[in-house]
């Protein structure tokens, strides 16, 4: 079902059951921030870009404010 950093909470819970698109667009968003920072985990939760994950922090000399918005919207549970 996935890498366990990028992994949809509800794919966790009960894969069968789970909404594949939903889930699949959660786990996009979790690999493109592991792209995007370098880092080689991902995070637990929600994005946000008020947070010690913000893109800002890895990113200093990059518009980042449209992918924050995104990572939060694809994020939310």
């Amino acid at each position: 079902v996935g890498p366990k950093f990028s992994m949809a909470p509800e794919m966790r819970r009960d894969a069968s059951e789970a909404d594949g698109i939903p889930a699949d667009i959660y786990s996009f968003s979790k690999t493109l921030w592991i792209a995007l920072t370098g880092q080689l985990k991902g995070f637990d939760g929600q994005y946000s870009a008020n947070s010690v994950l913000a893109l800002k922090r890895y990113l200093q000399s990059t518009y980042t404010t449209t992918l924050d918005q995104l990572l939060t919207e694809c994020t939310d549970n």
